[in-house]
């Protein structure tokens, strides 16, 4: 664990996360906010655990969410850094939590644990997500953040056979804002 605010923590990816990753990577429910189309195999996940934990080297990192309740911690979900660019010192991020644990306001926080990280130990000077515009939920978690809108992409995604729009929200680390 690297960071934790009450209840939830943020963690590095352990081999032990194989299966519940693998479960929720092949969730064809959750595709739609990536560019994933096709199932990821276990050995594929595994790779990535054992490859994965240098964001300079893959452009990546994944952090596992833990929940304690109860004085029981369970996984429940996973933020990423995806497209990191070091030279101009940005990523996208992502959050995934699971179905069951949605709605305790465990996103926010753990995107926001994440967020702190970005900037203050890997000294990002921004951090970016893209959203389908009716996924409202995702845009009132970003804003609340302090994300906001720059951009709208056109017939970005395709998916049922039609175009679909893509929004794009960004959040300039505060300590890098000009006066």
């Amino acid at each position: 664990m690297f960071s934790r605010n009450k209840n939830i923590s943020i963690r590095a990816i352990e081999p032990d996360d194989a299966q519940l990753i693998f479960r929720w990577e092949n969730d064809k429910t959750s595709w739609v906010h990536s560019d994933n189309l096709l199932p990821y195999s276990l050995f594929q996940i595994e790779q990535f655990i054992i490859e994965g934990h240098d964001i300079y080297q893959n452009r990546q990192a994944r952090f596992m969410v833990d929940f304690t309740e109860q004085d029981l911690s369970h996984t429940v979900g996973m933020v990423d850094l995806y497209d990191f660019h070091p030279h101009h010192r940005r990523a996208g991020i992502g959050v995934y939590i699971d179905s069951a644990y949605r709605n305790r306001g465990i996103a926010f926080t753990s995107l926001k644990l994440v967020i702190n990280h970005s900037f203050d130990v890997i000294g990002l000077h921004q951090l970016y997500c893209s959203i389908l515009p009716d996924n409202q939920t995702s845009i009132r978690l970003f804003n609340r953040l302090g994300f906001s809108l720059s951009g709208q992409q056109k017939d970005w995604y395709f998916e049922n056979g039609k175009y679909h729009d893509q929004i794009l929200m960004q959040l300039i680390n505060p300590k890098h804002q000009q006066s």
